[in-house]
């Protein structure tokens, strides 16, 4: 695990909390947060942490794009464009993690 990378959703996720946004961790981040019993799992499965998976309400989409552009983000076009998609997809630029 990468200890930039556990900055990295530190900061969302307390830059969420002081915004008064609801937004969740999930995935394999998640489970390294509120499960540190099972941290050992990933590499037991042989996975790295690569990416950290939110959700958060849509009536605060706006808000929560502001927050990640914020944190160095931007919206990942062809994702969002997904017919059905009610989800943006948020990426980094090259070079950063």
């Amino acid at each position: 695990m990468n200890p930039a990378h556990l900055d990295e959703v530190n900061q969302i996720v307390e830059a969420a909390l002081q915004a008064g946004l609801s937004l969740r961790l999930t995935g394999s981040w998640a489970v390294y947060f509120h499960c540190p019993e099972h941290r050992t799992l990933m590499a037991a499965f042989g996975r790295t942490y690569r990416d950290a998976d939110f959700v958060a309400y849509t009536r605060d989409n706006k808000r929560v794009s502001s927050l990640m552009a914020a944190s160095g983000y931007k919206v990942n076009s062809l994702a969002s464009a997904c017919p059905g998609w009610r989800a943006d997809q948020m990426v980094q630029a090259c070079g950063r993690g």
